[in-house]
């Protein structure tokens, strides 16, 4: 009996990775669900979860096999438009907590600065202006000719002319820069009056 030989074709489906690692990522958003306590650590979880969720689910819709069924797909891409939305309020709305952070700081760490400035104003006036130099009245007493003792004496008059018109022009900037600072705190006093009264 004669034997005939057929040959069997065989049908290699393609794997399915992604279908399996969108089951992974779901259950891991169940877990994550689960949990109670919306701390910093398990929202930041959870976004990087999601985010791996989308990229398998970009990678799915980019199938050419779906492109014959896009009709299907109408009422979700809606509610992706909608959740669009949703994330991008909560986007400007960490935003601004992460700029009012960053004013609030910058104000703590202005006004912890002020003091030791201030302390190094106050030492600054308090250093003797007029205290004289021994050397300089040691060298007066030492010399014998008239001429030269006049010359001396008015010598350390004009220094101290001199220092006097320094000091005064020290003074006078230091006012200024005080003055300014001064406004400056009013401003930032006024403002934060207004931010809390909202």
């Amino acid at each position: 009996m004669a034997t005939t030989a057929f040959h069997i074709r065989s049908i290699s489906l393609p794997s399915r990775p992604h279908n399996h690692r969108v089951e992974e990522i779901l259950n891991k958003l169940k877990t994550l669900e689960v949990s109670t306590t919306s701390t910093a650590e398990t929202i930041c979880s959870s976004l990087l979860v999601l985010e791996d969720l989308y990229k398998c689910a970009d990678d799915l819709l980019n199938s050419p096999h779906l492109s014959q069924h896009g009709k299907w797909f109408e009422d979700l891409s809606e509610q992706c438009m909608r959740i669009l939305d949703v994330c991008g309020m909560i986007r400007e709305l960490v935003s601004q907590y992460t700029e009012t952070a960053f004013v609030i700081k910058g104000m703590r760490k202005a006004s912890t600065s002020c003091i030791p400035i201030f302390q190094m104003l106050l030492s600054f006036l308090c250093v003797p202006l007029l205290k004289p130099k021994s050397s300089m009245w040691s060298l007066v007493s030492r010399l014998a000719y008239k001429g030269r003792v006049l010359c001396e004496v008015q010598e350390p008059n004009m220094n101290m002319k001199t220092r006097l018109d320094v000091f005064e022009s020290q003074l006078d900037n230091i006012e200024n820069g005080l003055e300014r600072v001064y406004r400056c705190l009013i401003r930032s006093r006024s403002s934060l009056l207004n931010t809390v009264s909202f």
